[in-house]
């Protein structure tokens, strides 16, 4: 059976850096990138579909074993809602979105599978995007995709801590995550 964790949160918080040393530190448990589905295709596209994909094979990936997640469905669908708020001419079908997402509702629930939400409580934005209507290209987009994060999370996701987040804390993640893993 395996087990999943997720890493979620806003960019920059330190999710890749996590995955990076779990990688160094524990070969038992499988690390899995945010972007597994080829290259990132250019912003102009709006091609949602690849990010739908890319979660789709990044949790098929393994089938057995103890998989840590960088970022998942729960991050791709906050994304797109997020900037269908924000730029009304978005031309990505949300529809779509949500009908995607909602296929994970019962998988959220499963025992084996955890998230993990990292937030700094608004202490500090790492913007992506020079395009202010990009869910991470404005600070109030971003505030706005923790707060539907976290409400999508305690919505669908038995399984889920919220840990308030700098480099200094990222043993006690590192911990937290092996003894999920590591622990009956």
């Amino acid at each position: 059976m395996k087990k999943l964790v997720f890493l979620e949160g806003l960019p920059g918080i330190g999710k890749t850096t996590i995955l990076g040393y779990i990688q160094k530190l524990n070969s038992n448990i499988k690390t899995v990138p945010e972007i597994i589905n080829g290259v990132q295709p250019a912003y102009e596209l709006q091609d949602q579909q690849f990010y739908m994909d890319n979660d789709d094979r990044k949790i098929n990936m393994y089938n057995q074993g103890n998989i840590v997640i960088d970022r998942g469905p729960l991050s791709t669908f906050v994304y797109n809602v997020v900037r269908k708020l924000e730029d009304p001419s978005y031309r990505y079908n949300i529809n779509k979105i949500y009908n995607w997402f909602i296929k994970y509702k019962q998988f959220y629930q499963m025992q084996n599978v955890s998230v993990i939400y990292l937030t700094n409580n608004g202490k500090k934005y790492n913007l992506t995007s020079f395009k202010k209507t990009d869910t991470f290209g404005a600070v109030k987009n971003q505030k706005l995709a923790e707060i539907f994060s976290i409400l999508i999370l305690r919505k669908y996701v038995k399984n889920y801590r919220i840990i308030e987040y700098d480099f200094s804390k990222c043993q006690e993640v590192l911990n937290e995550i092996v003894n999920k893993f590591m622990c009956p």
